[in-house]
Protein backbone atom coordinates (compact mmCIF):
# COMPACT_ATOMS: atom_id res chain seq x y z
CA UNK A 1 0.00 0.00 0.00
CA UNK A 2 1.09 3.13 -1.12
CA UNK A 3 0.68 6.16 1.24
CA UNK A 4 1.65 9.86 -0.30
CA UNK A 5 4.27 8.16 -2.72
CA UNK A 6 6.14 6.59 0.19
CA UNK A 7 6.48 2.86 0.05
CA UNK A 8 6.05 1.53 3.43
CA UNK A 9 8.14 -1.55 5.05
CA UNK A 10 6.01 -4.97 5.30
CA UNK A 11 8.25 -6.86 6.97
CA UNK A 12 8.30 -7.70 10.39
CA UNK A 13 4.40 -5.74 11.14
CA UNK A 14 1.58 -7.44 12.39
CA UNK A 15 -1.46 -8.43 9.85
CA UNK A 16 -3.73 -6.14 12.07
CA UNK A 17 -1.47 -3.20 11.59
CA UNK A 18 -1.64 -2.99 7.76
CA UNK A 19 -5.40 -2.21 7.88
CA UNK A 20 -5.75 1.51 7.22
CA UNK A 21 -6.84 2.96 10.69
CA UNK A 22 -3.57 1.55 12.46
CA UNK A 23 -1.95 2.29 9.28
CA UNK A 24 -2.24 6.13 9.83
CA UNK A 25 -1.13 5.63 13.25
CA UNK A 26 1.82 3.48 12.98
CA UNK A 27 3.31 6.08 9.79
CA UNK A 28 2.94 9.31 11.92
CA UNK A 29 6.36 8.60 13.80
CA UNK A 30 7.79 8.58 10.22
CA UNK A 31 7.45 12.23 9.63
CA UNK A 32 8.77 13.38 12.60
CA UNK A 33 12.13 15.40 12.28
CA UNK A 34 15.00 15.93 13.94
CA UNK A 35 14.77 20.26 14.79
CA UNK A 36 17.58 20.76 16.86
CA UNK A 37 20.68 18.41 18.79
CA UNK A 38 22.84 20.22 21.59
CA UNK A 39 25.76 19.07 22.75
CA UNK A 40 25.33 19.28 26.56
CA UNK A 41 29.05 17.53 27.68
CA UNK A 42 32.06 18.95 26.10
CA UNK A 43 35.60 17.93 26.76
CA UNK A 44 36.61 20.85 28.52
CA UNK A 45 33.18 20.89 30.70
CA UNK A 46 32.27 17.04 31.79
CA UNK A 47 28.24 17.25 32.46
CA UNK A 48 27.16 14.95 35.24
CA UNK A 49 23.75 14.21 37.02
CA UNK A 50 21.74 12.46 39.29
CA UNK A 51 19.13 10.06 38.29
CA UNK A 52 16.37 12.57 40.03
CA UNK A 53 17.87 15.61 38.13
CA UNK A 54 17.94 14.28 34.36
CA UNK A 55 15.88 17.65 32.51
CA UNK A 56 12.96 16.84 30.40
CA UNK A 57 13.55 18.46 26.64
CA UNK A 58 10.50 20.35 25.64
CA UNK A 59 7.95 19.40 27.82
CA UNK A 60 8.94 15.15 27.33
CA UNK A 61 8.77 16.06 23.74
CA UNK A 62 12.36 15.64 23.00
CA UNK A 63 15.06 12.96 24.71
CA UNK A 64 18.55 13.32 26.31
CA UNK A 65 21.38 10.82 25.63
CA UNK A 66 22.80 9.84 28.81
CA UNK A 67 26.00 7.63 29.46
CA UNK A 68 25.48 5.29 32.34
CA UNK A 69 27.49 2.68 34.18
CA UNK A 70 24.83 0.43 31.74
CA UNK A 71 25.60 2.29 28.76
CA UNK A 72 23.64 4.82 26.60
CA UNK A 73 19.90 5.39 27.12
CA UNK A 74 17.75 8.02 27.01
CA UNK A 75 16.89 10.20 29.90
CA UNK A 76 13.23 8.40 30.53
CA UNK A 77 15.06 4.94 30.70
CA UNK A 78 17.60 6.17 33.05
CA UNK A 79 15.30 7.40 35.32
CA UNK A 80 13.42 4.17 35.44
CA UNK A 81 16.25 2.42 36.27
CA UNK A 82 17.07 5.23 38.59
CA UNK A 83 21.22 5.90 37.47
CA UNK A 84 22.75 8.98 36.52
CA UNK A 85 25.40 9.86 34.05
CA UNK A 86 26.80 12.47 32.27
CA UNK A 87 24.79 13.79 29.61
CA UNK A 88 25.82 13.54 26.38
CA UNK A 89 22.82 15.72 24.14
CA UNK A 90 19.74 16.73 24.25
CA UNK A 91 17.58 16.13 20.59
CA UNK A 92 14.29 17.35 19.77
Amino acid sequence: MRLGGFEPPTAGLRRAALYPSELQAHFFYFWIKITEIKRLSTPGRRYYVAAKDIPTVKSGRGLVIVSTSKGMMTGSEAKKVGIGGELICKVF
